[in-house]
């Protein structure tokens, strides 16, 4: 069975009243020559003769020795009129910006369909470009197993130097070809896997956020969907050190359905918490300072251990007698906060007013429903156990990572990430959006201090300790 069969099957099981959006990928190709099937699936979608634009990043890929991009171009123009798309915005790595989705807008008017060759950036930049000229037909050519954002409807873009996630589209087609990404850099593969880790933790953000009225995407589908997407993840986990193609594929596959999921959820939330945060505030520091960003699935698998202990924080704050609302949270206050934690990427604080913007909302809220969320509050000790079996401990995400080989903290990542720069993303990556997470829940509750984020530190560094020791 096929990813999309898998997923579709999985969604009908999940979902049998169908009231989740449907996923509207027509073709998932996941196979060792995928790659030579360009064509045949490319003409499904796209009128024979007609322009199509081959978006591409500066990247050079190879498969076997073989240029990825010229092979590619060379298929498709038996068949079509192949108009070339290279972006480069001088970055060591190409960033999914306004500028650059306006640029290959651009380059590609007046063609009948979108190719993109490349990772997760190029694949979103691709979708978007295809929103800006109409809903063309978009097919993308995965090249590594790194995210899991080349099958969902979504695009991660950096809009006025902030990481925000916006509707595109889902592609006709996505083609896996596992010998090319089985080739591509083991750390890009392994990312893949860091990324997976986020459904043991950011499934808790969103049902907390449900709980408390913030969300009202919240679906009990999804979630079922995921457990199909960890069935015997430890047995080809391990393969990932060594890029085996078989545990190649898993992974491809796996990616494949946590992006539908996405996709169908109509909300990223059921897959991006506070471990996703992390990331874009890591990727949003490395860009204002012009360094390279690294591997957001890497990034999401330390920040998984960190989400973790982060609920662990949250249960050990809410074990004893029910809270009680004596204060709101100082609006003023958190205001200079947001635009002190943001001033140094931007000194002339439109970064900072434009994360203040969202993060207000979430302010306003808890204090305009206050009522309900002490409501919630007297019945924690229900709802703190749904909510626990909704994550794993931060030794279980660790394990999982050290058996495939993906980082476990920050100076595991490449680019390192410093000890300050770490802090800084976590202690601060609740206030970037109006996304309610469980940092949120501790802000306001006046239990996000700097101690607190200094233990949750600790609390990770424990669990890396302690399953380190046994292997």
């Amino acid at each position: 069975m096929g990813a999309l069969e898998r997923a579709q099957a999985l969604i009908e099981k999940a979902d049998p009243s169908k009231t989740l959006p449907l996923c509207e990928i027509k073709e998932i190709e996941i196979s060792r020559e995928a790659l030579f099937k360009i064509v045949d699936i490319t003409e499904k979608f796209i009128s024979l003769n007609s322009k199509v634009a081959l978006v591409v990043d500066k990247t050079t890929i190879l498969r076997q020795q073989l240029d990825v991009k010229k092979l590619v171009r060379e298929l498709l123009a038996s068949k079509f009129v192949v108009v070339s798309v290279e972006l480069d915005d001088g970055y060591t790595e190409l960033h999914a910006s306004e500028d650059v989705i306006s640029e290959s807008a651009k380059q590609s008017k007046g063609v009948d369909g979108i190719i993109t060759i490349g990772g997760g950036t190029i694949t979103d930049i691709g979708k978007m470009t295809s929103v800006a000229l109409g809903g063309i037909p978009h097919i993308a050519i995965q090249t590594a197993a790194s995210v899991d954002g080349y099958t969902d409807n979504v695009s991660v873009i950096l809009m006025k130097g902030v990481k925000r996630t916006v509707p595109s589209r889902w592609p006709e087609a996505v083609i896996a070809d596992t010998t090319l990404i089985s080739e591509a850099p083991s750390l890009m593969n392994r990312a893949g896997y860091g990324e997976i880790n986020s459904m043991f933790t950011a499934p808790a953000d969103w049902r907390l956020a449900a709980l408390l009225g913030f969300e009202k995407k919240f679906h009990w589908g999804p979630i079922e969907l995921l457990h199909g997407v960890g069935e015997g993840i430890e047995e080809w986990a391990p393969g990932l050190r060594t890029s085996e193609v078989e545990s190649i594929e898993k992974l491809v596959n796996a990616l494949a359905v946590r992006g539908i999921v996405t996709g169908v959820a109509d909300t990223t939330a059921c897959l991006s918490g506070i471990e996703h945060l992390i990331s874009h505030m890591l990727d949003m520091n490395q860009a204002a300072m012009h360094k390279p960003v690294g591997q957001h699935g890497a990034q999401v698998g330390v920040g998984s251990v960190i989400a973790a202990a982060v609920w662990d924080l949250i249960f050990i704050k809410l074990s004893g007698e029910p809270i009680k609302l004596t204060s709101f949270p100082d609006k003023a206050a958190l205001k200079s906060r947001v635009m002190r934690t943001f001033h140094n990427l931007d000194t002339t604080d439109a970064l900072g007013g434009e994360c203040w913007k969202d993060y207000e909302k979430k302010i306003d809220f808890w204090i305009e429903n206050s009522d309900s969320i002490q409501s919630f509050l007297n019945d924690w000790k229900s709802h703190s156990s749904e909510l626990r079996g909704l994550i794993k401990n931060p030794e279980e995400i660790v394990q999982g990572l050290l058996v495939s080989g993906s980082p476990i903290n920050f100076y595991d990542l490449e680019p390192e990430i410093n000890k300050l720069d770490a802090v800084w993303a976590v202690s601060n990556c609740h206030l970037m959006r109006n996304r309610f997470v469980g940092i949120d829940f501790l802000e306001f509750l006046g239990m996000w201090t700097e101690s607190d984020s200094n233990w949750v530190f600790e609390r990770a560094t424990q669990a890396i300790e302690k399953v380190s020791a046994t292997r």
